[in-house]
């Protein structure tokens, strides 16, 4: 079988492309008896808040690769998906000074570890009963909705 050799876009190409269409991104929902599983954001946009594990599809990547890709880079865990629970819509976000119109689905996803640990852009973890102060707004607002956290 021939593979190509998978190449990603420049910064250049990143930031023309995504200054002029929107970025579809996943991000997950972790939940178990200690509550919901946030992560604190290393890097901008929204540094120092705490947020759900996610990040950007990569071209031909499905969804459910990226799940997996984006819970074993942030958190460390082996996930499956278990459902969509709806979108968050970043209409007016700033990425390195520049404008984005970012969708994230949400997922409900099942680890399959039990042992999260803090990675990379996440260095810090916990489950959360109640939202905890600094959360970043659109996820705040969203888990207020789907009745995750209060």
């Amino acid at each position: 079988m021939n593979k190509r050799k998978q190449s990603w876009l420049s910064d250049k190409d990143y930031n023309f492309i995504y200054s002029r269409a929107p970025r579809v991104c996943v991000d997950l929902v972790v939940k178990n008896q200690r509550g919901v599983l946030l992560t604190w954001r290393a890097i901008e946009p929204y540094k120092n808040q705490w947020h759900l594990p996610g990040g950007r599809l990569r071209w031909r990547e499905t969804i459910s690769r990226a799940l997996q890709r984006i819970a074993r880079e942030e958190t460390g865990l082996a996930v499956e998906p278990v459902k969509l629970l709806g979108f968050m819509e970043f209409l007016r976000e700033v990425q390195a000074g520049k404008k984005r119109h970012t969708v994230s689905m949400v997922f409900l996803v099942r680890p399959k570890n039990l042992l999260p640990a803090g990675r990379g852009q996440a260095p810090r973890f916990d489950f959360f009963k109640k939202l905890p102060k600094k959360t970043i707004p659109i996820h705040a607002k969203f888990l207020r909705k789907n009745n995750l956290l209060t």
